[in-house]
C-alpha cells in the first residue's frame, strides 16, 4: 500500500485504476500503510500479535500494539480476575503489581482456557529458585508434562 501511494501518483506503476478512484486510491493506500505499519512492527518484533516472555528477572506481556512488563519483586498476585471485578476473566492471566497496575494477557490461544499457562507464571513467581529453567528449555518441558502445581 505504501509503495502504491508513492509510485502511482508519480506515474511509475502500470496498474490500471478506475478513473473514479484516481485521487482517492493513493490516499486510502497511504492511510492503510500508516495504520498497518505499527501492526507489522509488533508482529515482526514479537513474532505474532501476542507474546508472553518470562525471564529470571521478570515478565513481558504483549498484545496487539501494547505491551507491559515488570519485575518479579513487584508482583503481588497472579490470578484470573481483575481486582474490583466480581467474576473471573476466562483464560486471562492477570498480574497484580505492587503499584496497582494489572497487566493482563488473554492466554486462551496458548493453552486451553489459559489455566496451564497461568499456573506456569504463578509457579515462577512463587519459586525463584526454579527461574533458571526459563533460560534453558526446562520450563517448556515442565509445561508440556503439566508439571506446575497451583499454590
Amino acid at each position: 500500500m505504501g509503495l502504491f501511494a508513492i509510485f502511482w501518483p508519480l506515474g511509475k506503476l502500470d496498474i490500471p485504476v478506475p478513473h473514479s478512484f484516481r485521487f482517492s486510491l493513493p490516499f486510502m493506500s497511504a492511510a492503510g500503510a500508516v495504520m498497518g505499519a505499527p501492526m507489522l512492527y509488533g508482529f515482526l518484533r514479537r513474532g505474532g500479535t501476542k507474546c508472553l516472555r518470562l525471564t529470571p528477572n521478570g515478565f513481558e506481556f504483549g498484545q496487539g500494539l501494547s505491551s507491559s512488563s515488570g519485575k518479579w519483586a513487584q508482583v503481588k498476585d497472579i490470578t484470573d480476575r481483575v481486582p474490583g471485578q466480581p467474576t473471573p476473566s476466562y483464560s486471562a492471566i492477570v498480574v497484580v503489581m505492587a503499584d496497582g497496575q494489572t497487566p493482563t494477557l488473554a492466554a486462551g490461544s496458548y493453552t486451553p482456557g489459559g489455566q496451564a499457562l497461568r499456573e506456569m507464571v504463578r509457579f515462577y513467581w512463587q519459586h525463584p529458585e526454579h527461574r533458571a529453567e526459563l533460560t534453558d528449555g526446562r520450563a517448556l518441558a515442565r509445561l508440556s508434562s503439566d508439571g506446575f502445581k497451583a499454590e
